[in-house]
């Protein structure tokens, strides 16, 4: 059975999680100046445009209701179709990417509680399934995790990282 969800906007707060406030506040202002704009890579081919704190909200939003939507158990599979942006850095756009919604929602994810008492948090596989490396996404996790399991796998080309 396939369900439709009305995604919500992503808050600044949820924004935070991952990204900069410096970089938030560059690409979430209408007024950047140029300077500004090059400093958080918005240019060549992340150029501002008038709605982007709409799409930016939007696009975040949409992946962290689908990880919502696994979290609590409202759906087993979750496809944010319009997602994926890999290439956007914790205080830079790149790649064609302003906001790091894989991120975002793998993040969601990780900090979700275990489903029952006795059980393990949950584990999450990431798969890229582009045609080049995922390198923002595989960076926020090649750091090492706190807890003892890996919780997720990120698999992009020839890079498999667990965290």
């Amino acid at each position: 059975r396939v369900k439709v969800l009305r995604p919500h906007r992503a808050s600044y707060k949820d924004l935070c999680v991952y990204h900069t406030r410096e970089y938030l506040d560059a690409v979430l202002s209408p007024q950047s100046s140029t300077d500004i704009n090059e400093a958080f890579g918005l240019d060549s081919d992340c150029p501002p445009f008038p709605l982007l704190p709409t799409y930016i909200s939007l696009v975040a939003g949409c992946a962290l209701t689908a990880a919502q939507a696994l979290i609590s158990n409202t759906a087993q599979i979750t496809i944010c179709w319009d997602g994926g942006r890999h290439h956007a850095q914790k205080g830079e756009a790149a790649g064609f990417c302003y906001v790091a919604d894989c991120v975002l929602a793998l993040m969601a994810l990780k900090r979700a509680p275990p489903r029952s008492p006795g059980e393990h948090k949950p584990r999450t596989m990431y798969i890229d399934l582009d045609l080049h490396f995922s390198d923002a996404v595989s960076q926020a996790f090649a750091s090492s995790s706190a807890s003892r399991v890996p919780q997720i796998l990120v698999s992009s080309g020839s890079a498999i990282i667990l965290t």
